[in-house]
């Protein structure tokens, strides 16, 4: 997997991550009363759960530790992608270096159409000279 894929894969994990967050503490805030939010059950834990003040600070808790972890992953792999500076100086001489080969091997096609169109204009030749005989 390349770092790019990689990066995107980082990108797409914080980005959930938030989205279930903001939406599990917007059903808890839609849920109205103070019993309501109390009695918001999690498909994932086992009954009778009840949300309070300190299952709320623990789940903020973890979900920042979570998005912590995520952007330290993230920052890793920016950090090992290839510096900005100096590689459109690389770039552009790798560029000029093409267009130098580039030239010269449009010269050596030049010099090997002519030779072939000498030839042609022989091998005719030669062919009507055969061809009066």
């Amino acid at each position: 997997m390349d770092i790019y894929t990689q990066l995107q894969d980082k990108l797409n994990d914080m980005a959930l991550r938030i989205t279930h967050e903001a939406r599990y503490f917007q059903a808890i805030e839609l849920a109205g009363s103070a019993d309501a939010r109390e009695r918001v059950r999690l498909p994932l834990l086992e009954e009778p759960f009840v949300e309070n003040e300190g299952s709320l600070a623990m789940r903020a808790q973890c979900s920042a530790n979570a998005l912590v972890s995520l952007n330290q992953h993230f920052d890793r792999l920016l950090g090992t992608l290839p510096a900005d500076e100096g590689e459109e100086a690389a770039q552009l001489l790798v560029l000029e270096e093409l267009a130098q080969e580039n030239v010269a091997a449009g010269e050596v096609l030049e010099e090997e159409t002519a030779h072939a169109e000498a030839m042609l204009i022989k091998l005719r030749e030669a062919m009507t000279v055969v061809g009066d005989d």
